[in-house]
């Protein structure tokens, strides 16, 4: 550590106290007792000062301030409490380290520069330090003063405290100024005076009281270092208390929201005296926010909402933030690094939705379509072989037994009578007699086990398919997308969301033919639902919800998503770095997570959308129940096969007559 501080400073190793003034050794005494007392253990300790570059050159030694600081750092250095880090406007961050050390205090040193205010001067540290990765603006912050101007001392560290509650709401700051004045709480006597300093003030402030709603409207002195042997503190107070307060006492919040029904909702908005708009504002994503201020006591103010997920309203509401025209940025917010800018910091994850590709599930077979596919078509092929082959055999055993002494019945010695008892036996029928011949029964008894145990499982699958039929083969990866003729619902943001996750199964490539632009998520999600004819990515819950709003019931068999695209996000909320309501609305929002509030407010979301789409459902479901009872349209089947036998009989009688005429 000695070596850095060497290297970053260009000095010796070993700092001596003789090279500081009185007031410099108090200073660096003063600094180092505050942190030994109120810096915590183990935490990185970072330590700013002006540019070396700007500092006077026409100072005397007496106003170097730099063996000072470097003392200080020895100092800190030689306790082995804290890792000291060492930032000043020469010597920047690393960007290309992996390991980002975030300090839990900051040291931050004062002076004038050549023809700038201590103002400018920590203007400019504090945007530095804003670069930085690794800048916490929620942790304590000594600010040491040295040769300010005349302006009076409540004045210059009031200045100094709005500076760093405007840049980066820095609330847990004392500001130490060297002080003429004689001490307020003891009698002064001229030995406790060193160089016209008579002790050294701390100061602070308090941003949320009665009178004041997060502005530095005034500082307190919160104790003072008397310059007695090696110095001391008066009250011994504690210098950094609690600054946030549980109770906001109304403070008002500024909210911006964006999203779309049911996450974020504009319930009313009406003109004020002013001419201003105010703005209400719900929804699944903003309800809970809501709640969270209610219970800190704050006035929540909502800034025109950006009711849509374009990259041009998202950029709206981070710009109004950045700007410092909202506190807070709630609604459809992923904790995407596109949204984790610099100088932002989020909520804890209170929602989750799912992002994937959503198909049309298969639709219900027709009974006629399902009946054919009972047997393959080589066991259906097989069959019909089998039927001419015994056919065949009959006729064969028939002719010889008509030439021996056995002779068979008459009736049994045509092709056709043949073929017909092997027709009858395969549907069950009884024949007009019996064979004779033993080698002929033996064929026939094989014949009608073979026919009764085809026609039992016939049957058995005819009644099933008959009573539910099934439904389609269903879509499971993205290339069996692109090989069906469904078209794709494409939606610019959504699409820049899938690049921003680098969405794997996007990359296929579809024509342009199939492609439908989707800038109306409702309809289009409501088209793959009832038309069936297009996949779109969208949030598992927005899919569920449209789907209730157009009367679906069971989403199971409506909704369908490929199996490997899904992705989980991260629904958070947006604050600037240092926000004193994060610590609140995370306390809170942890509760109605755990709580189940979050779960119940989406079931009574979806039982809204039920109870709505009751009475002009959009969506007729194809669902027959759990019970099925036969009617003629299962029966179609049996009377269709009928008709056909007729046709194909009045046709063969038909045929017979007119050869038989021909024939004469």
């Amino acid at each position: 550590m000695c070596g850095v501080l060497q290297a970053a400073f260009g000095l010796p190793l070993t700092y001596q106290p003789k090279q500081l003034t009185a007031v410099q050794q108090h200073i660096a005494s003063c600094v180092r007792t505050l942190a030994l007392r109120h810096f915590p253990t183990g935490g990185p300790v970072s330590i700013s000062t002006p540019s070396n570059e700007l500092q006077d050159t026409n100072a005397t030694l007496s106003e170097d301030n730099q063996p000072m600081v470097n003392f200080v750092l020895g100092a800190l250095n030689d306790m082995t409490r804290w890792p000291i880090l060492v930032f000043t406007s020469d010597i920047l961050a690393d960007e290309t380290s992996e390991e980002v050390i975030i300090p839990h205090s900051y040291i931050i040193f004062l002076w004038p520069q050549q023809d700038e205010r201590i103002y400018d001067t920590i203007k400019t540290q504090m945007q530095d330090q804003q670069q930085n990765p690794s800048w916490n603006p929620r942790a304590k912050f000594l600010v040491v003063v040295i040769g300010h101007d005349s302006e009076p001392h409540m004045s210059v560290a009031r200045h100094i405290c709005e500076i760093l509650w405007e840049v980066s709401k820095i609330c847990n700051v004392v500001v130490l100024i060297p002080s003429s004045h004689e001490p307020s709480t003891m009698s002064f006597t001229p030995r406790m005076q060193m160089e016209g300093i008579k002790t050294f003030d701390l100061y602070t402030f308090f941003p949320y009281t009665a009178e004041n709603c997060g502005k530095v409207t005034d500082v307190i002195v919160i104790d003072e270092w008397l310059l007695q042997k090696n110095g001391r503190f008066d009250r011994d107070a504690d210098l950094f208390p609690p600054k946030i307060p549980d109770d906001f006492m109304g403070c008002p919040v500024r909210v911006s929201t964006i999203g779309f029904e049911p996450f974020v909702v504009l319930t009313q908005n009406h003109a004020q005296e002013d001419g201003s708009i105010l703005y209400n504002v719900g929804g699944l994503l903003v309800d809970i926010f809501v709640e969270s201020m209610v219970r800190m006591n704050t006035s929540v103010v909502f800034l025109s909402p950006e009711i849509d997920v374009s990259m041009t309203s998202f950029l709206k509401a981070l710009t109004d933030q950045m700007e410092g025209l909202s506190d807070i940025t709630v609604g459809f917010v992923p904790a995407l690094p596109v949204t984790l800018l610099p100088g932002f910091v989020h909520t804890i994850s209170y929602a989750g939705v799912i992002f994937t590709m959503f198909v049309p599930c298969p639709s219900r077979i027709h009974s006629m379509s399902k009946l054919f596919s009972i047997f393959t078509l080589p066991v259906w092929l097989t069959l019909a072989l089998t039927v001419l082959f015994t056919s065949a055999t009959f006729w064969c055993l028939e002719s010889k037994s008509h030439r021996s002494e056995s002779r068979e019945p008459s009736t049994l010695t045509s092709i056709f009578v043949s073929v017909y008892n092997a027709w009858a036996i395969l549907m069950a029928v009884s024949v007009p007699k019996m064979p004779n011949t033993w080698t002929h029964r033996i064929l026939f008894l094989f014949y009608v086990c073979f026919s009764f145990a085809m026609v039992t499982v016939f049957q058995t699958f005819f009644v099933s398919y008959l009573v539910e039929p099934g439904y389609g083969k269903a879509i499971k990866t993205m290339q069996e997308a692109l090989e069906s003729d469904l078209l794709e619902g494409s939606h610019p943001s959504l699409r820049k969301l899938m690049d921003a996750f680098y969405f794997e199964h996007y990359h296929l490539s579809f024509p342009d033919s199939r492609r439908v632009k989707c800038f109306d998520l409702v309809e289009c999600t409501k088209r793959m639902i009832t038309q069936r004819d297009i996949f779109i990515a969208n949030t598992d819950q927005y899919v569920k919800y449209i789907a209730s709003v157009i009367g679906v019931v069971d989403y199971t068999k409506v909704i369908c998503h490929v199996d490997d695209s899904s992705i989980y996000i991260h629904g958070v909320g947006l604050l600037h770095k240092g926000s004193p309501f994060l610590d609140g609305i995370n306390k809170f929002m942890r509760r109605y997570v755990e709580g189940g509030i979050m779960a119940k407010n989406w079931a009574y979301t979806l039982f809204m959308g039920h109870l709505q789409s009751m009475g002009f459902n959009e969506f007729v479901e194809d669902s027959k129940g759990d019970f099925f009872v036969f009617s003629i349209h299962h029966l179609s089947a049996a009377f269709l096969i009928l008709i056909l036998g007729h046709i194909f009989s009045c046709i063969v009688f038909i045929c017979e007559v007119i050869y038989k005429r021909a024939s004469k």
